[in-house]
């Protein structure tokens, strides 16, 4: 694990662009979301 000790880096892979992005970047701000409520709450 690179980083400092306690820091996580996430990789998501969604399409951004092209036929599949219609539901990819939904599925993308849920994710985004769901890391920005996690670290609101302290990690």
């Amino acid at each position: 694990m690179t980083g400092t000790a306690g820091t996580w880096r996430v990789g998501i892979l969604f399409s951004r662009s092209g036929i599949t992005s219609v539901t990819e970047s939904e599925h993308f701000y849920g994710t985004a979301l769901a890391i920005e409520e996690i670290n609101a709450g302290g990690g």
